[in-house]
């Protein structure tokens, strides 16, 4: 009796489960919004004939500047430093190599969420007579890309969702649950767009950036019966 029982129990378990029916679609999602942050590099450069005495000089004329611009008190700001350079100056007289003394360059990046300021930054440059600035930037911060890649995933569900009833209806089916979900393409990578900076007589310089685009797409499979 024993033995019997056991052949039942292992003939069922053997039964080939029933084959579930799937719909695989896509669902895309393209979206912009404003760039929330702005930087900028901003070069200190002194030449003197000792190479210590350089340094001394660039590094005083650095920490005035950081200075400056920690009293603007810009939001979530962010000062750091992109480069230290310190080498000999030469140049070549009837082939010949001539010293013209020792350079030393630090750099200087100012980054801000406060983009309509970023003129302000510039300004305190000038004051100091200081005329290597460049990198002029606008970009998404982490937090912002990963706020908006999360509204972007489930626009694009809705998509595949939309286009899987559509095709459901179409065979007298209904959807019953989600069998799998993946990304089949990344959404953007961060990336940097140039400002165009004008400046009126009377009024601080001004910025403007574009949007930053996001794409993303999903495969969706959907169980129907």
């Amino acid at each position: 009796m024993k033995k019997y029982l056991f052949c039942t129990i292992l003939l069922f378990s053997c039964q080939p489960a029933e084959k579930k029916q799937l719909i695989e679609v896509s669902g895309q999602c393209l979206d912009s919004f404003a760039q929330d942050r702005a930087k900028i590099v901003i070069t200190v450069e002194q030449n003197h004939a000792q190479s210590e005495i350089a340094a001394e000089k660039a590094q005083a004329l650095y920490n005035q500047l950081s200075e400056l611009i920690r009293d603007l008190d810009l939001q979530e700001a962010q000062l750091q430093t992109t480069q230290f350079n310190l080498f000999e100056d030469f140049t070549w007289e009837d082939r010949k190599r001539v010293s013209q003394g020792y350079k030393c360059q630090i750099g200087l990046e100012v980054s801000t969420s406060e983009i309509s300021r970023i003129g302000q930054v510039i300004e305190q440059a000038q004051k100091l007579r200081l005329n290597r600035i460049g990198n002029l930037q606008t970009y998404a911060s982490l937090s912002l890309l990963q706020e908006k890649k999360k509204e972007c995933l489930a626009k694009a569900f809705e998509n595949a969702k939309e286009k899987a009833q559509r095709l459901a209806d179409a065979a007298g089916m209904k959807i019953i649950s989600v069998q799998n979900m993946q990304e089949s393409r990344p959404s953007s990578s961060p990336h940097f767009e140039p400002m165009m900076m004008a400046k009126a007589e009377s009024q601080p310089l001004q910025v403007d950036s574009k949007d930053f685009e996001l794409s993303l797409e999903i495969l969706v499979q959907f169980i129907i019966q």
